[in-house]
């Protein structure tokens, strides 16, 4: 239609923001209409929408725009003051007609050719109106040509008398977001280096505080020393105050950058926060359109559109999210008369969701069709040659399942437009792991299907752990990270011609890290070699990573320390690389390759037998200890005042304990979910779930009833206790006569 481009680059921008808000809401508002064409105040919403857009596009000459939403509120007014509600045919032609406007803004701010006619769009939307009258009777907009005012502020109120006006809100371009929240990430640098300052000043110290000890030794006789002392001695005292003072500086200077890169931070990731409803919002148009194509009932269920999330996760989200629905209608979800005869509803349901935990952000998409079709499955990773006849006979339903998010992989026998169950599934995997994310999926025959998306909350700075292979430091994200031992090497035995050994009476499979990344082996680890097979006593080693249900034992040659680390993605030319998810830099300023667990453990599992945890055996010709363990307890510490909280971490972490606190039960029992603990502190009295609750929870878990859990609460009496005792607490103490040493007693008892 010849339409011309916005020139001006903020305005631009602002309407492309402005006019996709305006149609998603009519977008969602004639979905709504088509199933409750009563809502009379739903309809006005909607007008006013239409004619919020006709305004912004008249102020900018978007003509074009202008006229399909005058049209567009036009058809609307006559609906809401008809007694004829809009039907499904005619909200056909307005979704239409939506789609044709998004089409026509898009042209507008981007200049590409939007192959429309405006007076077959008009005349579209004229019959949509539920009492049409012919377009050429239609009133024509006339826009004011005068400079003045259509009307004038009333005399008795000046401008000096009117009120001052304040800006509540300010648009600002994400793409400055972006570059401020990378800004702020480098402060996560910063704050390593300063640590590692820190220590050199450490060092330093202790090396004046050596050379202080030898001077004032008594009784020296060499007569060099007692001459330096007497020359000399001012200026070491002196020099020893400056390094106190230096060191005093250095960790006040910590403390205020810490204190203030987090605010900043926590400040840049809560502007970018978004509710998952904008995405979410797009896919009831989807389910309609999609469920019709296919002649098929569906019902969309959505659940946590409150939630919120980094608008970068929403944006990788769209397409792997709208995959995987287009999958479900296409071959999930059975057509009516064969639901109706397997004893089904006649409408299929797809449930979207969202929810938090501890460290993740969680989606959750989920129908009640038939699930998996595994045979279909089996036969087709035989045929394309990713199992052979033995593997496939006799894998696990569970690893059976995760074949279909191999590149390439479907089991349908046609290809379609809309999807197939597997196909271009290895590029949803691929978008989720761009966002350190993974995906698995739960199939019940006949029941239907869920796919599980889990994606770190934060973008930006994660915790790791650094270890050394060689002269190479790696990091570990420490939120996949179950233990760090040492482990003896006659503890190692084999499973299936796999190195294994025994954590907390389950088999874990090891391998050599160097071996995996195909580094040559240091001189100190062919030494342990040889010394191990020689003696069989040395001690290796070992970080525990997991990944779903597997576990694996990394052996490495130094176990370093955890740090706080910014992970630098590939460049362009660098996509996928395996084994690595990217790279950081350290405090002393040297590069550090990160590492992907994911990765590690399947190809421990392609190349050797990997045990699942859900399936792991205790092994009772094991002894009970096998191992040293170098990292201290993990305790989780849950109360709800923040006060006894912070004096209890304090208490436990002086006492070697490293803390993770949370607020409620329900927090606790998330994080759970989330890490490896080796017991639980909690009060009784919480809001969301109570001590009591939480200890049954966690003695009704399969994974943790063997954990520890003490309880420290105001509830004294002896009807109190036994409750605690009953619901399975190992010890249960009252603050009323708290002291430090009970709870530390009892937890060296049970940890």
């Amino acid at each position: 239609m010849g339409a011309q481009m916005i020139e001006d680059t903020e305005l631009r921008e602002l309407f492309s923001a402005e006019s996709a808000e305006h149609l998603q809401n009519l977008d969602q508002g004639l979905m709504h209409l088509e199933q409750n064409p009563h809502d009379a105040e739903r309809l006005k919403v909607l007008f006013r929408e239409a004619h919020s857009l006709k305004g912004a596009a008249r102020m900018i000459g978007v003509l074009d725009v202008e006229k399909v939403s005058h049209c567009f509120e036009s058809v609307l007014k006559t609906a809401s003051s008809s007694q004829h509600p809009l039907d499904s045919s005619q909200i056909d032609r307005l979704l239409k007609g939506l789609d044709e406007m998004r089409l026509l803004v898009r042209e507008a701010v981007t200049g590409e050719p939007s192959g429309l006619e405006l007076a077959s769009i008009l005349a579209r939307l004229d019959a949509s109106s539920p009492t049409s009258t012919p377009l050429a009777e239609k009133p024509t907009l006339k826009v004011p040509t005068s400079s003045a005012p259509e009307s004038e502020p009333p005399a008795s109120e000046s401008i000096e008398e009117q009120p001052p006006q304040t800006i509540d809100t300010l648009r600002v371009g994400t793409r400055k977001l972006d570059q401020l929240l990378n800004q702020t990430s480098e402060l996560t640098v910063a704050r390593t280096r300063m640590k590692q300052r820190m220590k050199e000043m450490e060092e330093a110290i202790q090396l004046w505080e050596s050379c202080e000890r030898k001077l004032n030794t008594p009784g020296h006789t060499n007569r060099d020393i007692t001459l330096l002392r007497e020359s000399a001695g001012d200026l070491f005292e002196a020099l020893g105050e400056r390094l106190a003072a230096l060191r005093q500086g250095l960790f006040e200077d910590d403390t205020g950058l810490a204190l203030t890169s987090r605010t900043l931070e926590e400040g840049v990731q809560e502007m970018r926060l978004l509710p998952f409803s904008t995405l979410f919002n797009l896919f009831p148009r989807t389910v309609r359109d999609l469920a019709r194509e296919q002649d098929k009932s569906v019902e969309l269920h959505v659940e946590g559109s409150e939630v919120t999330a980094d608008k970068r996760i929403l944006e990788v989200m769209k397409a792997p999210l709208t995959h995987l629905v287009r999958n479900a209608i296409d071959h999930g979800l059975e057509s009516s008369a064969m639901r109706l005869a397997q004893g089904k509803p006649a409408n299929g349901t797809i449930t979207l969701r969202a929810y938090h935990t501890a460290s993740h952000v969680v989606l959750e998409l989920e129908d009640d069709g038939g699930g998996l079709d595994l045979d279909a499955i089996r036969q087709q990773a035989i045929k394309k040659r990713i199992l052979d006849q033995e593997q496939a006979e006799s894998i696990r339903p569970k690893a059976l399942a995760k074949i279909i998010f191999a590149p390439g992989f479907s089991t349908s026998r046609m290809v379609t437009d809309i999807s197939g169950r597997g196909v271009g599934l290895d590029a949803a995997r691929s978008s989720i792991e761009s966002l350190k994310g993974t995906i698995s999926v739960q199939s019940k025959p006949g029941k239907g299907c869920r796919f599980i998306i889990r994606i770190p909350l934060t973008l930006t700075s994660t915790p790791a752990f650094i270890v050394a292979v060689g002269s190479q430091r790696l990091a570990l994200p420490l939120d996949q990270v179950v233990a760090v031992k040492r482990i003896a090497q006659d503890a190692l035995f084999l499973i299936d011609g796999q190195r294994t050994f025994s954590l907390n009476d389950r088999p874990v499979s090891v391998a050599y890290l160097s071996d995996l990344l195909e580094l040559p082996a240091s001189r100190r680890l062919e030494e342990q070699r040889k010394l191990g097979r020689a003696h069989g006593l040395l001690k290796l080693p070992v970080v525990v990573v997991q990944s779903d249900n597997r576990r694996l034992g990394l052996l490495v040659d130094t176990l370093l320390d955890e740090t706080e680390i910014v992970v630098k993605p590939h460049g362009p030319l660098l996509q996928r690389v395996r084994h690595i998810s990217g790279a950081t830099v350290l405090g002393d300023g040297s590069v550090s390759m990160v590492l992907n667990p994911d990765d590690l453990i399947q190809t421990v599992q392609r190349h050797g037998s990997l045990a699942e945890a859900s399936t792991m055996l205790p092994d009772p010709d094991l002894p009970e200890s096998l191992t040293e363990t170098t990292a201290p307890p993990i305790i989780l510490l849950a109360d709800d005042s923040i006060t006894t909280r912070t004096q209890e971490k304090r208490i436990l972490e002086t006492a070697g304990y490293r803390v993770v606190t949370a607020v409620d039960g329900l927090d606790a029992f998330n994080k759970l979910t989330e890490g490896a603990f080796d017991a639980v502190v909690s009060d009784v009295e919480m809001p969301n779930m109570n001590g009591i609750d939480l200890t049954r929870r966690i003695r009704a878990s399969d994974t943790h009833q063997a954990l520890p859990v003490l309880l420290v609460t105001s509830l004294s009496s002896k009807e109190d206790m036994q409750r605690g005792m009953e619901a399975g607490a190992n010890a249960y103490i009252s603050k009323t006569s708290f002291e430090q040493k009970n709870l530390l007693d009892a937890l060296r008892r049970v940890v």
